[in-house]
């Protein structure tokens, strides 16, 4: 009877030590990474070994988990810019900066691939913000400038350029834009002043060579100037803009067959290119082929809404056939953008308001 006594007596107070002492901690939690990210990983893996399609559709997995992560859009936009897709890398990357509006990377894409299909005005937009975030990177001064050049805006390229040289740039670029804003700005002399200053340490510059060659063809200097523009066509022979201004070349020497035969090249290598169209409805124009003159300048317009001087001829077309109110409007829209006099224009003006005046 002792002993069973004696053994309960153990087996109770081992029991009651058990119940009150100190509880064990629990184990720490184990580390998971969201599953999102895990697919993003996995698109990268197939990225690195370039297996695009399975890349994107981990990827698009991934934005279905976490739709709001901006990195994962961003990522999508260069896996389309592998794949040579412009137009859905460009989708990409505009949705990436909805969810991120502060994104420097992603303004650096787009600045680029605006400039690639021809929005030049959205391409200045994201060069502002990175001229803006990182003022001390006075190469995006460049590139902004190089865009407003693109878009027809050669005084803001001018005065881009002149911050650029007070802040201390020093790039040889900088002659080159100089030289491109006084073009659109019809100051040729200047122009080739500047051009051949730049061609002279970098003489295998394709812009450089073509602009030189128009504004040499343009104040009559024919010969120097076709010599560029066949320099320019040796490094890019893509370019249907080279035919247009060869055609010029051949007017001067009185060479019409052989300029419509550089006109309608062109035209045939590339029939959505602003300047094709425009130059050659000019030259229908001449001719006095007004009506597919007009369809071809429309068409223009209608691929670049800031195609100015397209507004001063249809401007003129209007002008000439009596439509006083269309002429006025095409008129007034392209001196109010163009940032430098044009006299002839100005004179068919102020003629359509006196006879509007007179109307009223």
């Amino acid at each position: 009877m002792k002993i069973k006594f004696i053994i309960f007596f153990i087996l109770f107070f081992s029991l009651l030590h058990y119940r009150c002492g100190p509880v064990p901690a629990p184990p720490p939690p184990v580390d998971r990474e969201p599953p999102a990210f895990l697919f993003y990983k996995r698109a990268m893996f197939y990225v690195e070994n370039e297996q695009f399609g399975k890349a994107l559709a981990q990827l698009d997995t991934a934005i279905a988990m976490k739709p709001e992560f901006a990195q994962f859009y961003y990522t999508r936009g260069q896996i389309y810019e592998f794949m040579g897709n412009k137009i859905s890398a460009l989708v990409a990357y505009e949705t990436a900066l909805r969810y991120k509006s502060h994104y420097p990377d992603t303004w650096k894409k787009l600045a680029i691939l605006y400039m690639q299909v021809g929005q030049y005005d959205k391409a200045s937009q994201m060069l502002r913000s990175l001229t803006a975030s990182q003022p001390d990177s006075l190469q995006y001064e460049l590139d902004l400038a190089e865009s407003y050049i693109f878009g027809q805006k050669p005084q803001l390229a001018l005065e881009r350029l002149s911050y650029y040289e007070k802040q201390g740039g020093k790039s040889l670029e900088k002659i080159r834009l100089q030289g491109m804003a006084y073009f659109i700005q019809d100051n040729y002399q200047k122009a080739i002043e500047l051009l051949e200053k730049y061609i002279t340490s970098r003489p295998y510059n394709y812009l450089a060579l073509k602009y030189l060659g128009i504004a040499c063809i343009r104040v009559g200097m024919s010969e120097k100037g076709v010599s560029a523009l066949n320099q320019a066509l040796q490094l890019n022979p893509e370019d249907p803009e080279i035919y247009v201004f060869r055609a010029q070349y051949f007017l001067q020497m009185n060479k019409i067959e052989a300029a419509a035969g550089q006109y309608q090249y062109a035209l045939s290598m590339d029939d959505s290119n602003t300047l094709v169209l425009l130059e050659n409805g000019k030259f229908l124009l001449t001719g006095g082929d007004t009506l597919n003159a007009e369809k071809l300048v429309q068409k223009a317009l209608s691929i670049n809404e800031n195609c100015w001087e397209c507004c001063k001829f249809l401007g003129i077309i209007a002008d000439d056939q009596g439509r006083d109110l269309e002429a006025l409007q095409y008129f007034q829209k392209y001196l109010t953008n163009i940032y430098y006099p044009d006299p002839e224009v100005e004179k068919r003006l102020k003629n359509l308001r006196a006879i509007d005046q007179k109307q009223k």
